[in-house]
């Protein structure tokens, strides 16, 4: 049941709340007031869009409050359901301006996005945009919008909202997929006949026994390659005995030569070499390296002297750079502290002078406070004489003091208060000065004493003349150690070079050995090679004979694989030819399977287009035989007149008919008049959404009472506010024609607008 709806800026409604209530709604307003618009927001609250906007008759832009440009536009509508015994109360917001839109079951937040919003409602409602438009919704001037179309547009239209034209699409796809069997079984039975099968069958036997008479002549060729196989082998060790025989002669013969000459160069060799006694060079070598490590000794020593005396030399250098450095910063702080002391000698005479200003700066301030105590007790007793002149008495005779005698009074202390006044001044004036000339000594002491301080550290000055002679007699000690070094690192090469010489001298030693060595192998190798190549038993004719042999063999062997080969090759021949026509006797037999299988589907498919054209048949006369059942007992709920006494609607073949019925069945669109077709258009409306919608309940009409005269205006209000709502839970009805309202059953909701450029929508209950 639809519970509010909620409009911003939203055409002529600038904020408008619409509470709808159980059983008939009417909005009544006149021309322009916004109630058609109100509805057009419900419709597209519920599916993003309502008829004119779907059928491209405004814009969104246009359904913006054009005095309202810049605020947003929003529809808000509030619905409950029932389901299960339980009750669920939902509210879709759509704002225009953003395209956003929100689905809130029991508060609680379902989707969001306008196309997902849509797809939920629709599966909350059970209904679609399409329904909802055709049955539940009849707009402003749309309301015989079925008896205006052809009776073919009608049934195909009218199909579609019962759900029977999914059967005519399932048959029709069935036909058309029956006719591309039947295709394809011509193809099969022109292009795959039974004679094809036996052919393709004969082939493959035929090539069967060729390919096993090729086998059996391969299988003899491969027992003669294995007898000529065994007899090359044979050949082939017999030749490779002699092939290696030949090879160890050569390298033997090979190898007696290298020897030779090997033996030759050594003996060269061995008489270049002088040989000295190898007792004589380890007495020398000794002494060598006794000679050698004791002059080492002495050069560390030497060298450790020079680096100390070098470390000293840098000291002294250091030293006599510290000292020239504190000697000027020496000359500067004694600049400074004369500069500080001025006319001062010592530090304790500047000390004395701040001493003696600060005696004089005390001085002035115990005078200054003596006049202003004066000052004090002179004011005190001015003011006495000025404000007790009858109580005063002489501090002198103890007498009242006459008017002139205290006008004298008076006027003596303000000349004395202003005297004193003046030396205050005077003294702090001058007192000022002594202060800033205090303060400047003070901050000159605290710098003399840390330049007196930094002076007394830097009193014990080096002599630079004594650092000078000394860093004079330090280089002439590093320039004759530096001679003595290099003297003694001449005398350790010399030694060194005499040690490699020797060095030499055992080198050609055992080279000497060395030679004497391989001299005796190889002429012991010599004469194994020798004795070796004696003992061989080779002779050139078994080789010849040998290869002969082999050659013959090979050539056999070679002859059969060839043969083994170009059998294989002829083989496989036969086999791929074997292989093509048994793949095509499979494709056959394939194709032979294919077609009795399609000869059985196209034979239950044929019954399965009976029995679903047969369905299709029931199930419109059903859906028709509801909805006239439904028609015939609103006809009389509706109709206020007996000539006419019913209403139906009949398929023919060119298309649905809607009859009344008057002794026999009439056309309506041939024999009504334009009140009879509004009853019967409001009738076929009613019942077909009480049809299509049961589970929504909902009916809406705008301005149902057009081309109907007062008597059938006034059995329509009967059948709207008492009859109606039996059979529907709620029905809003857009209507400028009060004569349909009774306030007693249901709820009349007044729109109102001045019609004035800046006017909104208003919206009352009553």
């Amino acid at each position: 049941m639809l519970l509010s709806l909620h409009i911003f800026n939203w055409k002529s409604h600038q904020d408008s709340l619409i509470q709808f209530k159980k059983g008939t709604n009417f909005l009544i307003g006149k021309m322009g007031s916004g109630k058609s618009s109100s509805v057009d927001a419900l419709c597209f609250a519920l599916f993003g869009t309502f008829p004119k906007l779907s059928r491209r008759e405004c814009t969104l832009k246009d359904l913006k409050n054009f005095n309202l440009e810049n605020q947003p536009t929003k529809v808000e509508l509030c619905f409950k359901l029932e389901k299960n015994n339980q009750e669920y109360n939902y509210k879709v917001l759509r704002d225009l301006s953003s395209n956003k839109a929100f689905l809130y079951c029991n508060d609680k937040l379902v989707c969001m996005g306008a196309s997902t919003v849509t797809e939920e409602i629709e599966k909350i409602i059970q209904i679609n945009y399409e329904l909802f438009s055709k049955a539940v919704y009849c707009e402003q001037n749309n309301l015989d919008y079925w008896f205006e179309i052809p009776p073919s547009k009608r049934k195909i239209q009218l199909d579609n909202l019962l759900g029977l034209d999914k059967f005519e699409s399932v048959r029709s796809n069935l036909v058309s997929y029956l006719n591309k069997l039947s295709e394809e079984l011509e193809f099969l039975a022109a292009n795959y006949p039974d004679s094809l099968l036996s052919e393709a069958q004969n082939e493959c036997s035929a090539y069967n026994q060729k390919i096993i008479q090729k086998e059996n002549e391969i299988s003899e060729l491969k027992n003669n390659y294995l007898l000529a196989e065994t007899e090359f082998k044979k050949a082939d060790e017999f030749y490779k005995d002699q092939q290696k025989k030949s090879n160890l002669k050569v390298e033997l013969e090979k190898k007696i030569s290298s020897l030779q000459s090997k033996i030759s160069f050594l003996e060269e060799e061995k008489q270049k070499i002088k040989i000295e006694n190898k007792q004589a060079l380890d007495n020398k070598k000794q002494a060598l390296e006794k000679s050698l490590l004791s002059l080492e000794k002495d050069l560390a020593s030497k060298e450790k002297l020079y680096k100390e005396v070098l470390v000293n030399l840098n000291s002294v250098v250091l030293e006599i750079e510290r000292a020239k450095k504190d000697k000027s910063t020496l000359e500067q702080l004694n600049k400074k502290i004369a500069t500080l002391l001025e006319e001062n000698k010592t530090f304790d005479e500047f000390l004395e002078k701040i001493s003696t200003l600060e005696s004089e700066i005390q001085k002035q301030q115990s005078e200054i406070s003596f006049f202003e105590n004066q000052n004090k007790e002179y004011s005190l007793f001015l003011d006495t004489l000025k404000l007790k002149p009858n109580d005063l008495v002489c501090p002198v005779c103890h007498q009242n003091l006459p008017e002139d005698k205290r006008s004298l009074l008076i006027s003596d202390y303000s000349q004395k208060i202003k005297s004193n006044k003046l030396s205050i001044d005077k003294l702090n004036t001058q007192m000022q000065e002594l202060l800033k000339k205090l303060n400047i000594l003070k901050n000159n002491s605290y710098s003399l004493k840390s330049l007196l301080e930094q002076r007394e550290k830097l009193s014990d000055l080096k002599d630079i003349d004594y650092l000078n002679n000394k860093k004079i007699m330090l280089e002439n000690q590093i320039q004759s150690l530096e001679e003595e070094i290099k003297n003694k690192k001449s005398e350790r090469d010399l030694l060194k070079k005499e040690l490699l010489n020797l060095n030499q001298a055992y080198k050609e030693l055992e080279r000497s050995n060395s030679l004497n060595s391989d001299l005796e192998k190889a002429k012991s190798q010599l004469q194994n090679s020798k004795n070796e190549l004696n003992n061989l038993n080779f002779s050139e004719e078994n080789f010849k004979e040998a290869f002969s042999l082999f050659e013959q063999k090979l050539k056999q062997k070679t002859s059969i694989e060839e043969k083994i080969k170009l059998q294989n090759d002829l083989l496989a021949q036969l086999k791929e030819t074997h292989s093509f026509h048994l793949s095509r006797l499979n494709e056959i037999k394939k194709k032979k399977e294919q077609e009795l299988n399609i000869r059985k589907e196209i034979d239950r498919l044929k019954k399965f287009e009976n029995i679903l054209v047969l369905t299709q048949i029931k199930l419109r006369d059903h859906m028709i035989s509801r909805l006239n059942a439904a028609m015939q007992m609103l006809w009389p709920l509706i109709y206020p007149y007996s000539d006419w006494e019913g209403i139906r609607i009949v398929s023919a073949p060119e298309g649905y008919l809607v009859q009344l019925l008057q002794k026999d069945w009439k056309e309506v669109e041939t024999f009504s008049s334009g009140g009879e077709r509004a009853c019967a258009t409001l009738c076929f409306r009613i019942a077909l959404g009480f049809l299509l919608t049961p589970s929504l309940n909902w009916i809406i009409l705008d301005e149902p009472t057009h081309n109907l005269d007062d008597l059938a205006v006034s059995k329509l209000a009967e059948v709207l506010n008492i009859k109606l709502p039996s059979l529907v839970k709620q029905i809003i009805v857009i209507t400028h024609d009060d004569r349909l309202v009774n306030l007693g059953y249901s709820q009349a909701i007044r729109f109102e607008r001045d019609k004035s450029p800046f006017s909104f929508t208003k919206i009352s209950y009553y």
